[in-house]
């Protein structure tokens, strides 16, 4: 007789991926319960919901999967869950850029045995404090375009689902009606760089799943690297996005790079802020590093994902 495991917590937005999502949970269900797993469902029906499920006792679980794409995550982040549970990701959303970092398998099947494996990565966490809130995030923050971006795609959301193409509207248009803005970031020696057109706070190495920031960022090294980006002209700001396409960013006159702990973020100039492709609180922000305030479950003993670097992994836990 098989032995009967812990249950396994499966938070799911049936939505994401545009209902891909939805499709994919029974089958997760299923291959986890004939692996020995019972689990336990919990389906969204709107923004919130997950992280407050999260913010509920979580003593009775082995761990936490989540079935949507990078949002989805977001909401399970924001609750706090602590590094003690370890995280899977079914990755079923538009971007999935940690499914992309940690290289995570894309079947039911293929998480299921992944969890099962229990190989497992520690994962950096960032944290926010306005005037108006404090939150936590896990990709980046960004002061700029992409902020100006994210703000119109949720402003025609009406409730829908995202997809990638639902970007490319506002991209021209952010590019085609160019605001150059003026924006700083300060480190803790009170050393005040800028004006940069964009201030991108990150925890990984591409942005959208598809642009590649310069090499040499990490999610694992208990630092957040902040970029500062000059352009002054839709032109020059179209060069940066064309170089991060192609993996050819570099630090240089007009890309500043500096790794932190904690940076504020000010503006002189307004504009929208994004944290992990959603609207985020004005400047400025005071953000900082929380290491090792996650633990995601990854597909082998070692990761090869741009986190991971090479030789001992310190994150890993076994």
């Amino acid at each position: 007789m098989a032995a009967v495991l812990s249950t396994i917590l499966i938070l799911a937005n049936p939505k994401a991926g545009g209902g891909l999502a939805g499709e994919l949970v029974p089958y997760l269900a299923k291959d986890l319960q004939e692996m020995g797993h019972p689990v336990e469902l919990f389906l969204s029906s709107g923004p919130g919901q997950i992280r407050e499920r999260v913010q509920g006792p979580l003593d009775a679980y082995e761990a936490i999967c989540v079935v949507g794409g990078d949002g989805t995550i977001a909401e399970v982040v924001e609750a706090d869950p602590g590094p003690g549970l370890g995280i899977a990701v079914c990755p079923s959303g538009t971007a999935n850029v940690l499914a992309s970092e940690l290289k995570l398998p894309k079947s039911p099947r293929q998480t299921a045995a992944m969890i099962k494996a229990g190989h497992r990565r520690s994962f950096d966490a960032g944290k926010i404090r306005s005037e108006a809130e404090e939150r936590r995030f896990f990709l980046c923050a960004g002061l700029g375009i992409d902020g100006r971006i994210v703000a119109e795609v949720h402003a025609k959301r009406g409730g829908g689902t995202l997809g990638k193409l639902k970007y490319l509207g506002p991209i021209l248009g952010s590019l085609w009606n160019y605001e150059k803005g003026r924006h700083f970031f300060v480190l803790e020696d009170g050393e005040r760089l800028g004006p940069f057109d964009e201030v991108l706070v990150t925890n990984v190495a591409q942005i959208g799943g598809f642009w590649k920031l310069p090499r040499g960022i990490r999610w694992d090294d208990g630092l957040l690297d902040v970029l500062g980006f000059s352009a002054g002209t839709a032109t020059s700001m179209l060069g940066h996005v064309v170089k991060g396409v192609f993996g050819g960013l570099q630090e240089g006159d007009r890309l500043v790079r500096r790794q932190v702990c904690k940076v504020r973020i000010e503006t002189e100039s307004g504009g929208e802020i994004q944290v992990d492709g959603d609207p985020g609180p004005a400047a400025p922000l005071e953000i900082e590093v929380i290491p090792g305030a996650l633990s995601f479950y990854v597909p082998g003993p070692r990761g090869d994902a741009p986190g991971s670097g090479s030789g001992e992994e310190p994150g890993e836990k076994r």
